[in-house]
């Protein structure tokens, strides 16, 4: 389960929606570190993080930025450390065969491509009052 993005009125109705079933999201954030992003390393994957209009502008330049530096090199050596993260911490036989499956199937481009989904919605709710970004986490 991924972390999927909404925007959403003063009253929490949702108006639009990018779903996250692959678990973009997170390879995102880890792609990008948290020390070098302002508002992208506080998306919580297990919880809910809201997004104001003042901050969406910040959030739509470190998505743009960061789209450019997804690399299938780079998403090949962040899938290598987590699986052998999870090798290291003895979990399942079950879920290392799920992880090798899903580190197989994703590449950069479609990384990118969800990106590009999130930021054409954030790009709608810029600059609307009253309307924020908001990221549910699993």
């Amino acid at each position: 389960m991924g972390v999927n993005l909404y925007i959403e009125d003063e009253n929490g109705a949702q108006l639009a929606e990018v779903l996250d079933p692959r678990g973009f999201v997170g390879r995102i954030v880890s792609l990008v570190g948290n020390q070098a992003t302002i508002c992208l390393r506080f998306i919580d994957p297990y919880g809910n993080t809201v997004f104001n209009q003042l901050q969406i502008l910040t959030l739509i330049r470190e998505l743009e930025t960061a789209r450019e530096q997804v690399t299938d090199e780079l998403v090949a050596k962040l899938a290598q450390e987590f699986l052998e993260k999870a090798r290291k911490a003895r979990w399942s036989p079950a879920v290392i065969q799920e992880i090798e499956s899903s580190n197989r199937s994703v590449s950069a481009s479609d990384i990118r491509g969800h990106m590009e989904r999130m930021l054409a919605l954030a790009l709608r709710a810029q600059g609307k009052v009253h309307t924020y970004l908001k990221f549910y986490g699993d």
